[in-house]
Order: structure tokens, then sequence, then C-alpha cells
């Protein structure tokens, strides 16, 4: 026994992804979108921590931002604001600030008296703490208003900080997210190695093996979980094939021995039928001159015709066994089937009508040609229904019927409504020499099925005791037939 190695083509020919492969892929994505989704949740949190970290260092340093710009009004020294402001311009990190009047105008420290422009927005993204600067009693001297607002302190603290410590952060978090891919990527290679590949490939192996006809091969060793039961199943279906198969091919062994044992006997049977008709001929030819000089009537005249229905039957069954034992050559050609069961129900019309038997005909004229030997099909056509209309001696109803099958084939249906076979006795009717009827060689049957499987066909009954038999006969279209 020879067999094909399982295909890595999968359907449409696309080769087939190893399951190896797909799980470790699987496994790669699952991980990948962790690391993705907990690298997407770490850069919101830093950012608002960033700016909550920064708005609050700016609240920190309000109060002395504050404090400073009252201590040098009250000593008349703003020299010490333009002072404070260029110390938050040459450190960004700080932050910035601007000094604003009452009327939302920048105002300049180092120039008190200067223009006052609007104030520019503060940058996009940039954290922003405004403190109030309220009129106290020693501003008075300058101001002249002993209440109400004066300005506002506005702090800004822009978003490059925050945009390098986000810079650094993502390398370094890319960083780890590389080397703990490769770490994951590693140990899930290793893990479906062990886990999926290496057992699949055992069981792939033993599958291999027994596709070449060694049906000894096995899955051994233990696999890891649902692995094991597969492994278990595949080891019980090929230790249950191997052991159908050796009782096969015993069995046959059997058959062959069985048939030469049996064409030897049909040899030797056939010449032993040709040997015993030769002395019946010549026995019912002195039988009919016989016949012939004896007065009507007469107890030897009743004699000599027993004798004679006696010789005729023995020479039929000779015939019969004859043409079981040397079935001659088929010669299938084209054939109509409807013109062939027409013949046949000529034939048996006569019968028929004797016994009151009801012919039913379902044969379309739209039938495919049919291919095989036209004469032996007719001969097994009549044999069914000489048996189907001996079924019903007191009448009944005979259907021939014939219709395509759709698979190349047409299927001929000859049911009788007799008494039907009896379960045991259907199991046997095939056999040679089995018979129900009294007078019957028990030869047609297995001559009619010996027909139709020389004829390329089979041939099946079905029965049931009280409604009758149905004889089914599955024939080849011919070539081209539509």
């Amino acid at each position: 026994m020879t067999g094909v190695p399982p295909s890595s083509a999968g359907p449409g020919g696309r080769p087939r992804v190893p399951l190896a492969l797909q799980v470790f892929a699987a496994l790669s994505a699952a991980v990948g979108l962790v690391f993705a989704g907990s690298f997407l949740h770490d850069m919101t949190t830093l950012t608002s921590r960033l700016a909550l970290h920064q708005e609050g260092s700016l609240r920190a340093m309000s109060p002395l931002a504050e404090r400073l710009i009252e201590q040098s009004m009250e000593h008349g020294a703003p020299q010490h604001i333009s002072e404070l402001f260029r110390v938050l311009a040459e450190r960004p990190q700080a932050g910035t600030a601007q000094l604003l009047d009452a009327r939302g105008r920048l105002v300049d420290p180092s120039d008190l008296g200067a223009a006052r422009p609007a104030a520019p927005a503060p940058p996009a993204g940039s954290v922003v703490y405004e403190v109030p600067i309220e009129a106290k009693p020693s501003c008075t001297r300058c101001h002249g208003v002993s209440s109400g607002r004066l300005g506002t302190l506005r702090l800004i603290a822009s978003d490059a900080e925050r945009a390098e410590l986000r810079r650094s952060l993502v390398l370094s978090r890319l960083a780890m997210a590389l080397i703990g891919a490769v770490v994951v990527a590693l140990a899930s290679l290793a893990i479906v190695r062990r886990l999926v590949h290496a057992p699949l490939g055992s069981v792939t192996a033993a599958m291999r093996e027994v596709a070449q006809g060694r049906f000894g091969a096995r899955v051994e060793g233990e696999l890891p979980g649902e692995l094991q039961v597969i492994a278990d199943g595949f080891n019980t279906m090929v230790s249950e094939i191997a052991r159908d198969r050796g009782e096969i091919v015993d069995l046959h062994q059997k058959q062959l021995a069985h048939a030469d044992r049996l064409a030897t006997l049909g040899e030797l049977a056939a010449q032993l039928a040709h040997e015993v008709r030769n002395p019946l001929t010549g026995l019912s030819s002195a039988l009919q001159v016989l016949q012939r000089e004896a007065e009507a009537g007469s107890p030897r005249r009743g004699l000599i015709d027993k004798m004679l229905l006696q010789l005729s039957r023995m020479d039929k069954t000779m015939g019969d066994f004859l043409r079981y034992a040397r079935l001659p050559e088929t010669a299938p050609r084209p054939f109509a089937l409807k013109d062939a069961l027409g013949r046949v129900l000529f034939l048996v019309g006569p019968r028929m009508k004797a016994q009151k038997v009801e012919l039913r005909q379902l044969l379309p004229d739209s039938l495919p040609l049919l291919l095989g030997d036209p004469g032996q099909l007719e001969q097994a056509f009549l044999n069914l229904c000489l048996n189907a209309v001996q079924a019903m001696p007191e009448g009944g109803t005979l259907e021939v019927a014939a219709a395509p099958d759709g698979n190349g084939a047409v299927l001929v249906t000859v049911r009788d409504s007799g008494a039907g076979i009896a379960p045991g006795d259907l199991e046997r009717v095939f056999e040679p020499f089995f018979t129900t009827k009294d007078g019957g060689s028990g030869l047609g049957l297995p001559i009619t099925r010996q027909i139709v499987l020389a004829n390329g066909g089979e041939l099946r009954l079905a029965s049931e005791p009280g409604r009758g038999t149905t004889a089914r006969v599955r024939l080849p279209r011919a070539k081209g037939a539509a």
C-alpha cells in the first residue's frame, strides 16, 4: 500500500501556515498589543503628571515672586523686579514671568513708564499660573488708590521641558519594549516549539508513515494537553486499521483460493453436465418414440409423459448450470432500454394474462442509451419479470420503471405485489441452487446477478413478507448519452 504525504498546500493552492507559526504570531501580536497599550497609558499619565508638577512648581514660586515685587515697590526699587524677570528668562526650566496691569497690558519691569502693549497669549501647551496683585495702603504713594487690583503676575511654564522629558521617556520605554519583545519572542518560540511544534511533528511523522503503508507506526511519548488525546485516538485508529487490513488480506486470500477451487469445480461440473445432457437427449428421443406408439389415455402413455416431463426438467437444470458455469463473453454496445424492456414484457405478457397480473409501466421516452450486451440484459430482465409473475399466482400488479439516477447510470425497478421473501431467505437468494419454489433450480437469480455484474451494473433485492419484492438494477449509460 502506498500513500501520499499530507499536502502543504491549502485551499486554492495557497501554502498552509504551520500551526506553530500561527501560535507564535498570535502570542507576539498579543504581547505587542499589551506593550502598545501600556506605552500609550504611560505617556498619557506622564504628560498629565508633568503638567501638574509644573503647575505646583509655579504655585510654590508665586508667593516669593509676589513678595519680591511688593517689597521692591515699597522701597522704590523696581530694578529688583527687572532682575527677577531676567533670572527667570535665563532659566526657562523654572518658568517665565509676565507683569500685567489692571487692563491686561504687558508691563516692562525695566521701564515701568513705557508704553504698554496688549499681552500676548501664552504658547500653546504651556502651563499658566496667574497671581492677582491687590492694592495695599503702602501702594497709594505710587498708584494713588487704596483698594482694587493693580495688576497680575503671570507665571508660565513652557512645554519644552515636558517635551524633553517625554522624548527621553519614549526612548527608554522603546528600548525596554524592544528588549522585552525579544525576551518574550524567544520565550514564546521555545514554548511553542516544546508544546506545539515538536508534538505535532511526531503526529504528522506517524501519519506519513501510515500513509506509506507502514501500519506499525505509532505516536510515541507523552504529549501536552489535548494533543495526547489526539495521539491516543490516532494510535487506536491505526491499530484498528491494521487489524482490519490484516483481516481483509486474509479474507481476500481465502476468497482467491476459494475462487480457484470453484473455477476448477466449475470446469469439471460443466464437463459433467455436458456428459449428462447427451444421454438425457437420447433417452428423451427414445421416450418420444414410445409416446407416439402408446395409446392415448393408457397407463403406459401416462407413465411416459411423466418421464418426459422429468427429463425436460433435468435438461433445463443442466442448461441453467452450464450457463452459470460458463457465462458467455459480453459484447457491450449502446442500446435503447425501453425497446429491450418492451421485448421482455411482450414475452411475459401471456403468462401475466393467464394469472390476471396487471402491468404498470413507467418508462419515459427520454431514457438515455445504456452500454451493455442487450441480449444478456434482456435475459436478466426476463428472469426478474418471470420471478415477479410467479410470485403472484392469484394475480396482482407488476411495475416496471426506469429513470436516470443522476450518477451516470439508469435505475431499473421491477416490483411485484406478491407474498414477499422471508428475511432469512432474502440473504441467500443469490446463492447457487438455493430456491424457495417447487421445481426451481436455484440458478435464476445467481445467473441474473452474474449478467448484471458482467455488464458493469449492480443488482439489489428488497422484500417484505406480505408486501411484495422489489429488484433494483443499476446500469451504466452509454458514453455521451444525455
